[in-house]
């Protein structure tokens, strides 16, 4: 299995007044009654420059988060870091929608790679797998 750490995604707290989001920071009602993401907004999310400190001890616990829980193809983790920048596992959120919106199209379009071939990976990986599990 190729591992691949796809660009982190920042979202804005306030360790004063606002320390979790919640679902105004997520989701949001549109004038004609749609929900919008407020969190792909670029003020409140954003993905961070790949060459900052947090990105390795991240990615590097993520993996191992991964390889843990026994996923496959894919997985996305929520950390909290504190101050002296050690990441935290919130949650674990093992599915993806392949929408252009959701956060793991979003990781992949900001390293270059489109849904249609995140779509192909996880597929190509399935089918390696499987036909390594008939042999």
């Amino acid at each position: 299995m190729n591992s691949l750490g796809l660009p982190l995604e920042e979202y804005l707290v306030n360790p004063h007044d606002h320390r979790i989001r919640n679902y105004e920071d997520k989701l949001k009602r549109t004038e004609d009654g749609d929900l919008s993401l407020t969190a792909k907004d670029g003020v409140k999310a954003w993905m961070l420059d790949p060459r900052d400190p947090v990105t390795k001890p991240v990615q590097e616990v993520a993996k191992r988060c991964h390889q843990a829980l026994g996923c496959r193809h894919y997985s996305l983790f929520d950390f909290r870091i504190d101050p002296q920048g050690q990441p935290w596992f919130l949650e674990a959120g093992l599915y993806c929608s392949f929408s252009p919106k959701s956060v793991i199209a979003s990781m992949a379009k900001a390293s270059g790679i489109s849904v249609n071939e995140l779509l192909m990976i996880a597929i190509d990986e399935t089918l390696i797998n499987k036909a390594a599990c008939r042999e």
